[in-house]
């Protein structure tokens, strides 16, 4: 038995745009109370299940200058959950879910939904294929609807999917280097019939981010008020370098896309043009360790039909010991976003320790975060000194200053900076962490 609570309450609009030293918090607009209690248990032979129970709102921070929608509240959501494996060579699995939306303005109701599924997984060395059933069953009972829109209004659809997949190996040898290379190519199956959406409300759904993740995935929104219709397929091939003594990956590169064989007909709602085309966006990624300390990872995003990327990310890490830490990285959002990232941590000399970023928006010319400081290690105490600058608004920044003395396994004082270290610069190392030694004393290094 689990129980958590989350409750968050600011006197006014501006709060986080005045005081706050996070990005992040600053276009915060939804502030969540709530309160969540689970369980979890098992059943039969092997079988597990779990219960969860939320009441959950939101304090909508409103800029006057770009107004946002009052999301629904859950009070409450019941979500149960619950799986099986081997049940006469078959997995099974359920989801079910209760939750009582409400909203000031808009149309209110309750939606359950129960969606029950078997699969078959068929393995053997170096293939699988895993074939699945299931129905998903929704029905809702709303009011304050539209016009014509029943009170009550059921959806059920059945989804079949084939997941298969083969793994080839063969030894090779690159850059001087033995390996194990695999190639890994993998297809993704699914089929859902159309059935009409359009009078359903949508309470909490979305259109689903396009990644590697979804396009492996039965649903392209996010939420359950929509179940896209599908008859596609999804192709990937994997190719990765592995040490034959010790089985660690140098190189993984992942190349996929989804081909379409008809129109789509559910969209999120009736301002949402329907998907045209028969083939979608590219994805690759490369993530590699250029040297034992050094890796590098990319991801792309391309669009056959424009012959343009959508999007593009690089970074790069080194990070010889703890306590030194080099990060660099590009990100391209096309019509979004165009950004370099620099940080770093690293020994100074002595008990000096440096610290910075720098996160610079090639796209509209100005800086989006900067962080610099220095930490100092005493011995039996630790000061840091930390300066931060990011922009809050078109044209508008701001500053935050962190100075703290700690007191080794007594306390600490001053305004804390060690959550907005970890957060600017990956891999950073407390100076002060117990599973981590503090390298820039020792001889020769």
């Amino acid at each position: 038995m689990a129980a958590a609570f989350n409750l968050n309450k600011v006197t006014d609009n501006d709060y986080f745009r005045d005081l706050s030293s996070r990005v992040a918090s600053v276009s915060q607009t939804y502030l969540p109370r709530e309160g969540i209690a689970s369980y979890t248990g098992t059943w039969s032979e092997g079988g597990l299940w779990s219960a969860t129970a939320r009441f959950q709102t939101f304090q909508v921070l409103q800029d006057v200058n770009d107004p946002v929608r009052t999301p629904y509240s859950r009070a409450p959501q019941v979500v149960l959950n619950a799986q099986r494996p081997d049940i006469r060579g078959f997995d099974f699995f359920f989801t079910g879910e209760a939750v009582d939306f409400h909203h000031p303005t808009q149309v209110v109701g309750v939606r359950t939904l129960m969606y029950p599924s078997l699969a078959l997984p068929l393995l053997t060395p170096g293939l699988f294929i895993t074939p699945k059933l299931g129905v998903h069953t929704t029905r809702y009972a709303v009011t304050r609807a539209a016009a014509g829109t029943p009170p009550s209004i059921g959806r059920t659809v059945p989804i079949f999917s084939t997941d298969a997949g083969l793994v080839f190996e063969r030894n090779a040898r690159y850059f001087g280097e033995s390996f194990l290379q695999t190639l890994e190519p993998r297809a993704y199956y699914l089929n859902i019939p159309f059935k009409d959406q359009n009078n359903i409300p949508v309470f909490d759904t979305a259109v689903a981010d396009f990644n590697y993740a979804q396009i492996f995935s039965e649903n392209s929104f996010v939420g359950g008020d929509r179940i896209n219709d599908a008859n596609q397929i999804t192709l990937a091939l994997t190719s990765r370098l592995l040490a034959p003594a010790t089985g660690q990956e140098t190189l993984r590169a992942t190349v996929a896309q989804r081909l379409y064989f008809r129109e789509q007909r559910v969209t999120l709602n009736a301002l949402t043009p329907p998907r045209k085309f028969t083939e979608s966006d590219w994805l690759a990624s490369i993530a590699a360790r250029l040297a034992p300390r050094w890796t590098l990872e990319t991801a792309l995003q391309y669009n056959p039909r424009e012959g343009r990327n959508e999007r593009f990310n690089v970074s790069s890490r080194y990070q010889p010991e703890p306590l030194k830490t080099l990060n660099m990285g590009y990100r391209f959002q096309r019509d979004r976003l165009s950004h370099i990232d620099l940080s770093a941590q690293w020994p100074l000399g002595g008990p000096w320790h440096g610290v910075g970023r720098y996160n610079y928006s090639l796209r509209d010319g100005r800086l989006v975060e900067s962080l610099a400081g220095f930490e100092y290690n005493g011995g039996c105490w630790i000061g840091r000194f930390v300066a931060q600058r990011f922009a809050s608004a078109a044209g508008v920044a701001t500053n935050a200053l962190f100075v703290q003395l700690e007191l080794k396994g007594f306390s600490r004082i001053g305004s804390n900076p060690l959550e907005v270290l970890r957060r600017n610069i990956p891999g950073y190392t407390n100076i002060n962490s117990p599973f981590t030694t503090d390298r820039a004393f020792e001889p020769g290094i």
